[in-house]
């Protein structure tokens, strides 16, 4: 059995790690599976180690996603979407409430198919990104404080559908998709404002421009190894796909399809 990230993370309804982990403070079984990978380059061998046992960190939830691993802290952040909580794992407490709700309350959650957040990244100011479905926003929570500040919600006025996922460059810059997902009816919500489901970059002097307006539900977002192409993945049954673009080697220098 082939497990891709989206599969691992959320078909199962719960999360796996390989390797030797806890669970609850506990040490986690092996499980056979049969989960492996598919690498696509001869040099995912040198970075995971497919014969490594698949362990259980965490079970019961709807559906998780957003994983991010807080390397100060040696935590791993996940979001469950729809059950708007957000969890952390850690080897020593094992898996916690982080956040709840993840996104926004439920009593403001109208017209919300998804309230709570979704993709997490520990940014590089050190605060947790966050792509908050229910406040329709780009958001970072401080650590210390608990205290949320919304990057920004809004493109030329129009609120935008459902921040999905976000990725940071070495410059400070935050590139993010924006599909509907956390909408009721999706691209027939009365309450999209935006006539195109798109990618937008996030400078550090607050200036927001929409890279992609072209693709049908763009989701997840990756930078590669020496930071100058963005991969987006188009989660449409009708046409999944991958796309590359060359964004130089800091935000701001163009974007081009590569």
């Amino acid at each position: 059995m082939i497990i891709s990230r989206r599969t691992l993370l959320a078909g199962t309804a719960a999360l796996w790690s390989a390797g030797c982990m806890r669970v609850g403070g506990k040490e986690g079984s092996a499980v056979d599976a049969g989960v492996r990978f598919e690498p696509f380059e001869t040099g995912f061998d040198a970075i995971v180690d497919q014969s490594a046992p698949a362990r259980l960190l965490s079970t019961g939830h709807q559906w998780s996603e957003g994983p991010a691993w807080d390397r100060a802290r040696q935590k791993l952040y996940f979001t469950d979407v729809p059950g708007n909580r957000a969890f952390a794992w850690s080897q020593d407490v094992g898996v916690e409430i982080f956040l709840d709700p993840s996104g926004v309350d439920p009593d403001l959650a109208g017209g919300m198919r998804e309230a709570g957040a979704n993709g997490l990244l520990v940014g590089r100011s050190g605060g947790l990104l966050m792509c908050n479905h229910g406040a329709r926003a780009v958001q970072s929570r401080d650590f210390a404080t608990g205290e949320r500040r919304t990057l920004i919600d809004r493109y030329e006025g129009q609120r935008f559908n459902s921040p999905n996922d976000l990725i940071e460059t070495t410059g400070g810059s935050i590139y993010f998709t924006d599909p509907p997902y956390g909408l009721d009816g999706l691209n027939e919500s009365p309450l999209k404002e935006l006539d195109v489901n798109g990618v937008y970059r996030l400078d550090c002097d607050g200036r927001i421009t929409r890279i992609v307006d072209d693709m049908t539900f763009p989701n997840g977002v990756v930078l590669s190894p020496d930071k100058r192409s963005l991969y987006v993945s188009q989660s449409d049954p009708d046409a999944p796909l991958i796309r590359r673009f060359s964004i130089g080697s800091e935000a701001g220098s163009g974007v081009g399809e590569g």
